[in-house]
């Protein structure tokens, strides 16, 4: 599942990206600190846990393709007219692995396809067509409250425009100590009745 975070770090440029954010700038700073590299960039790909460009990108997917799922991620979404709603079930699949402290789930509400239109900066009268953009984060939750039967609601105020059909959630496992993504699955917001 690819998720594009848009940084809000090249606002200075003279054009603000409406996706931009500071918890994606934040969230690019933790990988650029766990590499211990000195400097943060885009474009960067990131796959599991692994940086990515050219060649590598192909054979990262693979690798992260072909090791055995460990945990099985549900979830369901829908929308109202000012909120999306999801709840996210966790199934181990593997009975041996064990979820630290350091383990979170992350739920994400994404754009499926955006059309922007650039003011300024090195993009200045461009439009780009943009596709899977993270745009809100819900607060971490702890896994074991994702494994109970009724697993854990989250909740994200509906974009400003935008349609259910073009929403998604995206749920992610993630390791914070190795900054390492351990399961993620995306799933379609349902519109309202």
């Amino acid at each position: 599942m690819p998720l594009t975070w848009h940084v809000d770090y090249w606002d200075y440029l003279g054009w603000k990206d409406p996706y931009g954010s500071a918890a994606a700038t934040a969230r690019q700073s933790a990988y650029v600190s766990r590499w211990g590299t000195r400097r943060r960039y885009t474009p960067m790909l990131v796959v599991g846990s692994v940086e990515s460009r050219g060649a590598s990108v192909r054979a990262n997917l693979d690798a992260e393709r072909a090791k055995p799922a460990r945990l099985a991620i549900d979830a369901t979404a829908s929308a109202t007219d000012d909120r999306v709603s999801a709840t996210v079930k966790l199934r181990k699949l593997d009975e041996t692995l064990e979820i630290g402290e350091a383990v979170r789930v992350v739920a994400v509400l994404f754009v499926k396809s955006a059309t922007t239109r650039c003011d300024a900066g090195e993009n200045a009268g461009k439009t780009l067509k943009e596709f899977f953009i993270a745009v809100e984060l819900a607060e971490p939750i702890a896994p074991a409250d994702c494994l109970d039967a009724d697993g854990h609601a989250a909740s994200f105020a509906m974009p400003e425009g935008e349609t259910a059909a073009n929403l998604g959630v995206a749920v992610i496992v993630e390791d914070l100590r190795e900054r390492r993504t351990l399961e993620v699955a995306a799933f379609d917001v349902a519109a309202p009745e």
